[in-house]
């Protein structure tokens, strides 16, 4: 008597799992709004999300801008430029498959140039993973044109 109860409940659960298989997601990119960036000003970046299976909870945003013609080393941040985007305050530590985006600014005593160049912008995302709240870094670059 009691099976027949259990037995529905698992497959209710077992259907709801497959409609909805992510209990929460995690960034996996960055893209700049496919305009010019202009130096002191701010430019919107766009961070794409996708659902996990496991819970994952990012937390701040480490961005540098590298000149492409320099390249930071791999596993880098960038080489100049850095700044943090705190994902607590923006409420997107556990997000769901999607996008948001945070303006970025684009001070003119960091970016000191006179013509139009290409820039790598390398986010590395900070998370903890799972039941154990596993620590990792995840890193996704972005070509951004930037402006005098």
């Amino acid at each position: 008597m009691l099976f027949r109860p259990l037995s529905y409940l698992v497959t209710v659960y077992a259907a709801l799992l497959t409609l909805f298989p992510g209990v929460s997601a995690m960034i996996t990119g960055i893209s700049g709004d496919g305009h010019y960036a202009k130096v002191g000003y701010n430019y919107p970046i766009t961070f794409y999300t996708q659902s996990s299976t496991q819970a994952i909870s990012d937390y701040t945003v480490i961005l540098g801008w590298s000149w492409i013609f320099n390249p930071s080393s791999p596993g880098g941040v960038g080489t100049f430029g850095y700044s943090t985007v705190d994902l607590i305050s923006l409420q997107q530590v556990n997000t769901r498959a999607g996008t948001f985006t945070v303006s970025v600014p684009l001070p003119a005593a960091v970016f000191v140039i006179n013509t139009t160049y290409t820039f790598d912008l390398t986010a590395a995302v900070t998370s903890l993973t799972g039941p154990a709240n596993t620590p990792s870094v995840r890193l996704f670059t972005s070509q951004i044109v930037i402006e005098p």
